[in-house]
């Protein structure tokens, strides 16, 4: 449907669906106006470059008629901060084999943050390049070739955690599970293999997400990777933020399940509920499924959005050697999980997973000879259909990648030892050891 635009018509006056043409109206600004059967118009911009649909009374989306790269407008009340319609990509692939994916892009809540673009605030496809990383989707060495790709793009500054969150009117819950529940109203619910990712605030996302897809799909085989996100900041500050957010006035028993929802909500009004205790929900109701951190140990992004938060309260501003140590010590709270590994590369970059670089990263770096990160995913207990495929069966018993077990190059120390090396050339014993056994 790349070019349903009738003779004459440009793209402002006429907006392609996969599948229904929607009537357009044009703005004069080289947007269009969409009128959904919504309250209101939304602007969609007129440039895009790939397929685009919007969801209505009569035009649901399906995905088996998506013919190539798609953007899906849910409407209803989800939003952007910045003013554009929400939406969401999908990158058609088997349909048996689905990876869910929580875009990243900063984070801020008041009209100050936004000002200063801490944040995404409109949809944008690919911020870092079309075809990278995971999204290299005709690159057998990519672990999840031919998997269908749902990607909520990040446009609310809230990591996928607010609900009409005053004063920016931060939305992102609601954008969240637009796409969540158009997934699985288009996927059978017995996948074969599930794999639920986001990076940087994207991984924060992952943290509340992964049980309610999870808990939506019931796929044969599933794993969650949390790539460039650990939780560092003190636990006032991250507190604040859940109740700025207004997260523990959700309904924790639908996302979560009757009894840990009644066990979140009791943490919420102890005042001792934290992103972690959200994960650890998610990690002992799926122990099958794997749960992976995937992040480098001096990510410079990561350390600079810390530091914002830090200097708001006064709190030291942190090092790379303090970051690290943070980092090991958010790590270790998982750590005896028999669905739990990591895989921490010495570096400062971030968002690994999308990156030109992501096939030459290592447990070292991009030099050495460390792990390989993309064939340390194939011990993921998924299917796969790359150029690994076989991987755990053949390559593995020669080289070292086999069953699931946590990464890290460098000298093991304990916590103490750590503190007293005060550097970032180490890994940390407990999390290094950690083997995913149950999965």
């Amino acid at each position: 449907c790349a070019a349903a635009a009738g003779a004459g018509e440009s793209p402002a006056e006429r907006s392609c669906s996969s599948g229904a043409c929607v009537d357009g109206h044009s703005n004069g600004d080289g947007s269009t106006l969409l009128q959904t059967p919504y309250r209101r118009y939304h602007r969609m911009p007129s440039d895009l470059t790939t397929n685009a649909c919007v969801v209505g009374n009569r035009e649901q989306c399906p995905f088996s008629e998506m013919r190539g790269e798609t953007l899906v407008f849910p409407g209803g009340n989800t939003s952007c901060i910045g003013g554009q319609p929400y939406a969401f990509q999908v990158i058609p692939g088997s349909h048996r084999h689905l990876l869910i994916r929580f875009q990243g892009g900063g984070f801020c809540l008041t009209i100050e943050n936004a000002q200063n673009g801490t944040c995404t605030l409109n949809p944008e496809v690919n911020p870092l390049g079309a075809g990278n990383g995971v999204f290299d989707l005709k690159n057998c060495k990519n672990p999840f070739r031919g998997y269908t790709v749902v990607q909520a793009l990040y446009c609310s500054g809230d990591s996928f955690l607010g609900e009409n969150t005053m004063p920016l009117g931060n939305n992102g819950l609601v954008n969240a599970e637009a796409v969540l529940t158009w997934a699985s109203d288009n996927f059978n619910k017995q996948l074969d293999s599930l794999v639920v990712t986001g990076s940087s605030a994207g991984g924060l996302a992952v943290h509340f997400w992964a049980s309610y897809s999870l808990q939506l799909f019931r796929a044969r085989r599933a794993a969650v990777v949390i790539d460039s996100h650990v939780n560092v900041l003190p636990q006032p500050l991250a507190l604040q933020i859940i109740s700025v957010l207004g997260l523990c006035q959700q309904d924790f028993q639908k996302y979560f399940g009757p009894r840990k929802g009644v066990e979140l909500l009791q943490k919420c009004a102890a005042g001792t509920i934290s992103a972690e205790d959200f994960l650890l929900a998610a990690m002992t109701s799926y122990p099958k499924a794997a749960f992976t951190f995937v992040t480098a140990s001096r990510d410079a992004t990561q350390i600079a959005a810390a530091n914002g938060g830090l200097s708001l309260i006064g709190a030291p501003l942190l090092d790379e050697a303090s970051f690290y140590f943070l980092l090991n010590a958010d790590l270790r709270k998982y750590v005896g999980l028999p669905n739990f590994a990591s895989f921490v590369m010495q570096g400062t970059e971030h968002s690994l997973l999308v990156l030109p670089e992501f096939y030459s990263f290592r447990s070292t770096g991009l030099e050495g000879h460390g792990i390989l990160l993309h064939r340390w995913l194939y011990t993921l207990p998924v299917s796969y259909m790359g150029c690994y495929q076989n991987h755990a069966q053949g390559y593995a018993s020669k080289s070292g990648y086999g069953k699931l077990k946590s990464e890290c190059a460098g000298q093991l120390l304990t916590p103490p030892e750590a503190l007293l090396c005060k550097c970032t050339d180490y890994c940390d014993e407990a999390v290094t050891q950690q083997v995913a056994s149950g999965c």
